[in-house]
């Protein structure tokens, strides 16, 4: 199907050189969420699950794919179930009205592997720099929407020594930063977890690459360079 429709051979070596589009996704959904019964939905000790979007492409990396990403959302706010949105794009946060009107049922946050922009130009060549995912993140707090931040990629070879430098310096970047604008509570990263001081907020720890590079859906091709 790949090399039909994008001209990929190997879908691994060439990963983060395509993109295919869900376009009908949200009607899809939509569908089966009608035509399944609520009970049937998974339940786990702490409750209902929670559908993530998502770890493995970035669901908001142009105009088309964030349009297909808000109707998805849409559908599963509809059918009261909880959405987590993870997403190196600061256009998300043009869908703020959606996550206002979802309420608790909706948080949303990016990846900020560092806030050394160098390092992460390295690690993500084509992902926005670290300043505006953070300015996003303000920008969605003030709006009263729930955050999160995933401290991923992190690279296999950190220690606990590696990490406690980074608590430090993502620290005093983050008070820089927030001297420079809105202010938003200060975030402390440790091995395990960041609070959003003021505002509870969870934090993931990845040791893999997903989104260093872009990943795949079906449906047409385009080539994967850019965010919005």
């Amino acid at each position: 199907m790949l090399a039909e429709q994008a001209g990929v051979d190997d879908p691994q070596t060439d990963w983060g050189n395509y993109l295919l589009y869900r376009n009908d996704l949200p009607e899809r959904l939509g569908n089966i969420l009608e035509e399944r019964d609520p009970k049937e939905r998974k339940q786990t000790e702490r409750g209902r699950g929670v559908v993530m979007l998502s770890s493995g492409t970035d669901c908001h990396q142009d105009r088309r794919t964030a349009q297909s990403t808000r109707g998805a959302v849409a559908e599963l706010i509809a059918h009261d179930i909880p959405v987590r949105i993870l997403t190196r794009s600061p256009a998300v946060t043009r869908d703020i009205n959606l996550f206002q009107a979802a309420g608790d049922r909706i948080t949303v946050g990016p990846s900020i592997p560092s806030f050394d922009a160098t390092l992460v130009k390295t690690i993500e060549p084509n992902a926005p720099p670290p300043v505006t995912r953070w300015q996003a993140l303000d920008t969605l707090q003030q709006a009263d929407v729930s955050v999160f931040v995933s401290m991923s990629p992190t690279l296999r070879r950190w220690t606990r020594t590696n990490f406690t430098s980074y608590s430090a310096t993502s620290e005093r970047s983050v008070r820089l930063l927030s001297s420079t604008s809105q202010a938003i509570p200060v975030a402390r990263t440790s091995s395990s977890v960041s609070t959003l001081l003021g505002k509870p907020a969870m934090t993931t720890l990845s040791t893999n690459c997903n989104g260093c590079r872009t990943d795949t859906s079906t449906g047409s091709s385009t080539p994967s360079n850019s965010y919005i």
